[in-house]
């Protein structure tokens, strides 16, 4: 899409153009807040290990500040998809025999 600016609503959700989610390496998803005059107020959603959200203070900045710094694509869902929970850090990772190598001889 050319012209977002066309498009920003509260409410509307999008993904972040330049950063990840730290906790789940995929898309940072954001939401809208207020878009008033040349100002556009926003929230980050990041992913918690369990899978839940964790939504800091809103952010603001000038519309031509948020194209080129945060916009990325539309997301077309209501709401971020779920992050799937991650494995406790520390836990060993089940490895598959057959990519490891055969038993040990005399086994």
């Amino acid at each position: 899409m050319e012209n977002p600016s066309g498009e920003l609503r509260p409410g509307r959700l999008l993904i972040h153009g330049r950063l990840n989610d730290p906790m789940t390496g995929g898309p940072l998803y954001c939401r809208i807040l207020a878009f008033e005059e040349d100002l556009v107020e926003f929230e980050t959603i990041y992913h918690r290990e369990d899978g839940s959200e964790r939504i800091p203070k809103p952010s603001r900045l000038p519309l031509e500040s948020f194209l080129k710094l945060v916009f990325g694509r539309w997301y077309e869902g209501s709401s971020p998809p779920p992050a799937a929970p991650t494995r406790p850090r520390g836990q060993p990772v089940p490895l598959d025999p057959r990519k490891i190598g055969g038993r040990p001889v005399g086994s």
